[in-house]
């Protein structure tokens, strides 16, 4: 704040400011809580916090900077309460006391940078458009730019949008610098709102680097609780690009899944990691699935047979060495020996038994054959459990860079930033995938379709994970009503 008043608005940029300041005309002081800028004449600027403390104050303009991270509550119970008319001293003079004309208005004004159009600003900033050219009685304005506007007038160069969209994500990149709201596309299954009410989670999962599990670092992940599955669910891809769509079009997504069963019913679903790899390089994508296995103790793998996915299998099912982690198991993957989690034909499942390599697998593969009408349920599924809130998902990238100990991230190296952000990164792609699919019906068949130049390689990952996850909980509320079922309870009424 002292930097933004004194250095540059007052020392930088207006001569005139920093003469008045030089002259005694202008004071800064720093009361509790505020900053003050008393005027000369009486007039006085004060910077407040968002909080509840600041209430009790009368101003006549209310400015909201960066008005996205102010809750909506405070805003309107703290900051618009104090909205009072200028009362101007040349009004308490006689020949203007009837002159209500000349009160002045309060004026209120937001400045912020772009975000999501599910939050309450965004709704303001519609209404304040409509009001300029609708409403008579209130004057509205509004003024939006964008990064070439800031080339334009000197502020940024080429070069910075360049490396700005180089080094960002892409949501990041769309409402930072395009100054872009960002929500749902036409006729879209799944609403920004959706994901963004269940956005919860303020940890990521962190795998291990091989260093890190050779000595067996504490990453101090959260622990495995009693009750709980974990998922790791995958969409393959066999190329680097798909032909017509860009270069993140055709990608291997990995996610890490958390299923958990309480004793009082309660249902809760956590998306802790999400990861997308390249499709050309499938040793790398087996390698990896083996290592988040292992990292986020899985208890199975979902993965699609379609296309490549059989060799997948094979190659998962047959024994392997780590070439740099110590103590490691071995052993290939199998078929899961759960029936009721399994969602292909039987006979596949034999032939898959006959093809596993490894004759002590880890049993724990429940493979998908994805089918129009296993879709249409799937995605079903996955809206059910966003609706409802069960399954929670990472907080936004944004959110999470704020979060983080400033110190702390100034000395991280760049390698360490990508780790901590990539999870966060990837569940805003994750998101920006889901709302841009736009649904279908064909005889109560569900289709969601990506843009031309969009994908799903992350939401199909998840929605196989959905169905998956609705089979599981099915099998723990079966055992648990077997568990409270005593055979000596129901003994005596039998009649022989």
């Amino acid at each position: 704040m002292d930097n933004k008043i004194e250095t540059e608005l007052i020392g930088k940029l207006s001569s005139i400011l920093k003469w008045m300041k030089e002259q005694g005309m202008i004071k800064i002081t720093q009361p509790k809580d505020c900053k003050c800028v008393d005027f000369w004449n009486g007039s006085w600027i004060k910077v407040m916090p968002a909080l509840d403390s600041s209430r009790g104050e009368r101003a006549s303009v209310l400015v909201a900077e960066e008005c996205r991270l102010i809750k909506k509550g405070i805003w309107d119970s703290v900051f618009k309460k104090m909205s009072h008319p200028r009362q101007a001293e040349f009004l308490k003079q006689p020949e203007y006391e009837s002159e209500k004309s000349l009160l002045e208005e309060c004026q209120e004004i937001y400045i912020t940078s772009a975000y999501f159009k599910s939050e309450w600003f965004w709704r303001s900033f519609v209404n304040t458009v409509k009001g300029c050219y609708n409403d008579r009685s209130i004057d509205y304005n509004f003024y939006a730019g964008d990064i070439f506007t800031s080339i334009k007038h000197g502020l940024k160069t080429i070069k910075d949008l360049k490396k700005s969209k180089q080094d960002s994500g892409e949501l990041e990149f769309r409402m930072e610098d395009l100054n872009e709201m960002v929500g749902e596309g036409e006729n879209a299954y799944f609403t920004l709102d959706m994901f963004k009410r269940n956005q919860v989670l303020t940890k990521a999962f962190k795998p291990f680097i091989s260093s890190e599990f050779n000595a067996n670092v504490n990453l101090k992940n959260r622990q495995k609780g009693d009750n709980e599955y974990r998922l790791l669910c995958v969409d393959l891809a066999f190329t680097d690009n798909a032909q017509g769509k860009s270069e993140e079009a055709d990608r291997c997504a990995l996610e890490c899944l958390s299923v958990i069963c309480k004793d009082n019913g309660k249902i809760s679903r956590q998306l802790e990691y999400v990861e997308s790899l390249s499709g050309g390089d499938d040793k790398l994508v087996k390698r990896r699935m083996r290592e988040l296995f292992w990292d986020y103790q899985c208890d199975y793998i979902i993965m699609d047979l379609r296309n490549g996915g059989e060799n997948y299998f094979n190659d998962l099912s047959t024994p392997w060495q780590h070439p740099e982690r110590n103590e490691w198991n071995t052993h290939g993957f199998g078929l899961c020996m759960e029936d009721e989690l399994q969602v292909i034909p039987t006979g596949k499942i034999n032939e898959l038994m006959n093809r596993t390599v490894d004759p002590e697998y880890i049993p724990c593969m429940i493979p998908i054959q994805a089918s129009a009408e296993f879709n249409s349920v799937a995605w079903k599924s996955l809206w059910k459990s966003l609706n409802n809130g069960v399954l929670k998902l990472l907080e936004d990238e944004l959110q999470a860079e704020q979060r983080i100990d400033a110190t702390k991230y100034a000395f991280m190296t760049s390698e360490e930033k990508v780790r901590y952000k990539n999870p966060f990164v990837q569940t805003d792609l994750l998101i920006t995938e889901g709302i841009n699919l736009s649904q279908t019906w064909r005889n109560g068949t569900l289709t969601l379709h990506e843009p031309r130049s969009g994908h799903k390689d992350r939401m199909s990952a998840l929605q196989y994970g959905s169905i998956i996850a609705d089979k599981i909980e099915n099998k723990y509320a079966v055992l648990q009503n077997q568990d409270k079922f005593d055979v000596a309870d129901y003994a005596n009424y039998l009649i022989y």
